[in-house]
Formats: C-alpha cells, sequence, structure tokens
C-alpha cells in the first residue's frame, strides 16, 4: 500500500531544503504493481525537483542491481542507489556497472570483509556493523572509477564503536576522513 499524502509531505519536506534526491526500498513482491508505484512516485516528485532512487538491498524485492534496474527500467525521474555494501552483499561486482551509468545518481560508501554469510548475518552487518571505506575488501576504486562524479554518501553503522565509547561526531569525523582518503586514492575530490 502506498500513502500517497503521506508521500506528498515526505516531497514537499525534501524540496523545501532542497533535497534533490529520496531513497526509495522496493517491499512489493508485485514487481507490476512496484513498477506502478515507482512510476507514479517518480511523477509526483518531479513537481519538487525531487528524484526517487531505487536502493537494491538482497532482503527486498528487489535484491540485486540486476532486479532493481527491471523496476526503474523506462521510469523517467526514477534512479539507481548504489550502496557498496548491497552491491557486494548482493554477490555483484564495480565490473557489472557501465561506466557513467545514466541510471545511477550516487553511492553510499562503506566497506566489509569476509565472504557473503547468511541473510540473517547479512542484516545485522547492514545494520549495525560496516567498516569505514578502505577498511575492508570491496573495491571501493572500482566502484568509484566506474561512476566517477556521482554525489556520495556514507552509511556506516558500526555499534561496535558506540558500544565501546566512541561519541556520535567522533564516529563520523572517522567515516568521513576514510572516505576522503578513498576519495584521494581514485584521484577524486570530496
Amino acid at each position: 500500500q502506498m500513502d500517497w499524502p503521506e508521500l506528498e509531505c515526505v516531497l514537499e519536506f525534501a524540496a523545501r531544503f532542497s533535497a534533490s534526491r529520496v531513497l526509495v526500498a522496493d517491499n512489493d513482491p508485485d514487481s507490476s504493481r512496484s513498477r506502478a508505484s515507482l512510476a507514479e512516485l517518480a511523477l509526483r516528485a518531479a513537481r519538487y525537483g525531487v528524484t526517487p532512487h531505487l536502493e537494491f538491498m538482497p532482503w527486498t524485492c528487489a535484491p540485486n542491481l540486476a532486479a532493481a534496474r527491471q523496476r526503474i527500467a523506462g521510469i523517467a525521474n526514477c534512479r539507481l542507489l548504489i550502496d557498496a555494501f548491497h552491491l557486494a552483499r548482493s554477490g555483484g561486482s564495480p565490473g557489472e556497472l557501465t561506466p557513467g551509468d545514466p541510471d545511477i545518481g550516487y553511492l553510499q560508501l562503506c566497506d566489509i570483509a569476509g565472504p557473503i554469510p547468511a541473510m540473517d548475518e547479512i542484516l545485522r552487518e547492514a545494520r549495525s556493523d560496516r567498516l569505514f571505506p578502505g577498511e575492508g575488501e570491496i573495491d571501493l576504486a572500482g566502484l568509484l572509477s566506474h561512476l566517477p562524479g556521482l554525489p556520495v554518501s556514507l552509511e556506516v553503522p558500526a555499534d561496535r564503536l558506540r558500544d565501546s565509547g566512541v561519541d556520535a561526531a567522533s564516529r563520523a569525523g572517522m567515516a568521513i576522513n576514510a572516505a576522503l582518503a578513498v576519495l584521494a586514492r581514485t584521484g577524486q575530490d570530496g
């Protein structure tokens, strides 16, 4: 179900703060209905100067890059967000991305190490145990080189640090510094 009046409020709020992107997830198992909802959201969002960006996640109805591409195919004003964690944990790699792909509107950076675990562990990692960019095994340089110049955000929940007493401002600073170091190594500025 879509609560269109509530979503209009979100879009209006985004526009008021000059936010040009809104992240969406796909939890609708009916692909036709999902695409219709995305198209309607994209149409409404365009009136506010906002573009919905579908984020694929292994536990959603758009669990990987290929599924997300199918969900947004042909929908005007709808793009993809590539989260490095979800790309890696869905079995994807930067090599699947077309350099300069116009369907991709921004990136979320973090890092992770080790083989792809069971879904319960993927959920736990995603929500509370990611690594800072450059601390794990994700080919962030490859990701950034395929998609240069895109806006980058950080999503690095690190409960281990919070639980050991590292405050939110310090964790944010650590994440930013790690991301800037990765960007510098790839020749991109922050």
